[in-house]
């Protein structure tokens, strides 16, 4: 056993070093800082298992927004108009983690600044609680 783990060590040690040597260097470019990434994590709880709470997000999305991305139980990406009328639309992660018999859901955005992740949190609550869930 002691000689399959030497033997492994070197492998990867070998592996380590050519894929170093390899490596295409990053270009670096200026960064746009027009937008940001803002994380509002936890943002809120659904008193339902995370299946649940994957439809009842998808619904509310739906009102407001469009899905881009479904990855049913944990994850929903869509874009979203939070501001004015005619604006851009904003991109968005909701991130569902379970907790307990409920769900814990984490809010990705990034926008060019217009978009306030507490008011899209609001929106989405807004919604939910109008769907009129229970367990």
């Amino acid at each position: 056993m002691a000689r399959i783990n030497r033997a492994a060590d070197e492998l990867l040690t070998d592996l380590e070093e050519e894929d170093s040597t390899t490596r295409a260097r990053p270009v670096r470019t200026e960064r746009d800082t027009s937008h940001k990434v803002v994380v509002d994590h936890p943002s809120f709880v659904i008193d339902v298992l995370p299946v649940l709470a994957h439809e009842v997000l998808t619904l509310a999305v739906v009102s407001i927004g469009e899905i881009v991305d479904d990855d049913p139980p944990y994850g929903l990406e869509f874009t979203v108009n939070v501001a004015e009328p005619g604006a851009s639309r904003t991109w968005c992660r909701a991130e569902i983690v379970p907790d307990a018999g409920s769900s814990t859901v984490s809010l990705v955005t990034e926008s060019d600044g217009s978009v306030d992740v507490e008011r899209l949190r609001d929106l989405l609550v807004r919604e939910i609680n109008a769907l009129g869930v229970e367990r």
